[in-house]
Order: C-alpha cells, then structure tokens, then sequence
C-alpha cells in the first residue's frame, strides 16, 4: 500500500467516523464517500474493533460503545481515541468484549 493511499484510507475511516459520531445517518454519509450503507458500517465496525483490540493490549479502559447509540453518548471520548490510534492496523484480538463491571459480578 503506498503511502498516500494509506493515509487516502485512513482520512476516510477517521471521517466516516466520526460522522456518524456526530449524529449523521448511513444514507448521508454513505452518500458523501460514495459507499453503500453496509460499507459505512462496516467501516464503522472496523473502527470500534480495532479500539476495542488497542485499549484491550493496552490495558487501557474503553467506553461503551456496543452500538451507534452507545458510541454517540461517548463520542468526544471515542475520537479522541480514534485520533490516537493508526487506523491503518488490523485489530490484534477480533473478539473483545466490552461489558459493565455490574453485569459481570
């Protein structure tokens, strides 16, 4: 991958992102890049399980964000993070999963 289309690649992963943080719909955004719905989510998804991989080998804490919902009320945490994050990575562990510590216990 050269170097200007990884960051073409990750320009666009951040700012789906953090549109559809921001409150914009998949129709809108998947207009804007020129992407269907189920490319925006899974794009969407990309993001979140690559924080999810990140935090989890870093042994730093995540907000919920199972669902669109959750990531929206936690956005400025979220992006933040997205922007520290080189999205140009695969996720480490695929399959981390978030829950609060009440529903462990």
């Amino acid at each position: 991958m050269s170097e200007s289309t990884a960051l073409d690649l990750v320009t666009e992963r951040r700012l789906i992102f953090s549109n559809l943080l921001n409150g914009c719909d998949y129709a809108s955004v998947g207009k804007a890049f020129n992407k269907t719905e189920k490319e925006i989510d899974e794009t969407f998804n990309f993001v979140i399980q690559l924080l999810k991989s990140v935090c989890f080998e870093n042994r730093v804490p995540l907000p919920p964000c199972g669902t669109l919902a959750e990531a929206q009320a936690n956005r400025l945490s979220l992006l933040k993070l997205a922007d520290k994050v080189d999205l140009t990575l695969v996720p480490v562990y695929k399959n981390v999963i978030t829950a609060p510590l009440e529903s462990i216990l």
